[in-house]
C-alpha cells in the first residue's frame, strides 16, 4: 500500500501478493459461473449461517501462482 508515481501525478495504490491472489480468485467467478468465490481460510472464519450459502468447488490453481486453492463460490 503506498503512494506511486511522480511529483507531478501520484496515484494511492495497493500491490503485492494478496492483491494478485484477491483479483485471480476474482476471475474464478467467470470460470464457475458465481457471484464470489473465498479461499477455504477465509471459509472457516465464516458464521455458520454464512457457511451454508457457499459450496465447494474444490482445488483450483489460480493463473500465474504455483499453489493450489480449495475454493468456496455462492
Amino acid at each position: 500500500r503506498g503512494m506511486i508515481g511522480s511529483t507531478n501525478r501520484l496515484e494511492h495504490t495497493i500491490i503485492g501478493d494478496p492483491v494478485n491472489r484477491a483479483a485471480r480468485l476474482e476471475a474464478l467467478t467467470k470460470e464457475f459461473g458465481v457471484d464470489v468465490i473465498i479461499t477455504h481460510d477465509v471459509y472457516t472464519l465464516c458464521e455458520s449461517s454464512l457457511v451454508t450459502a457457499y459450496r465447494n468447488l474444490g482445488k483450483s490453481k489460480l493463473k500465474g501462482m504455483e499453489l493450489e486453492y480449495e475454493v468456496f463460490g455462492r
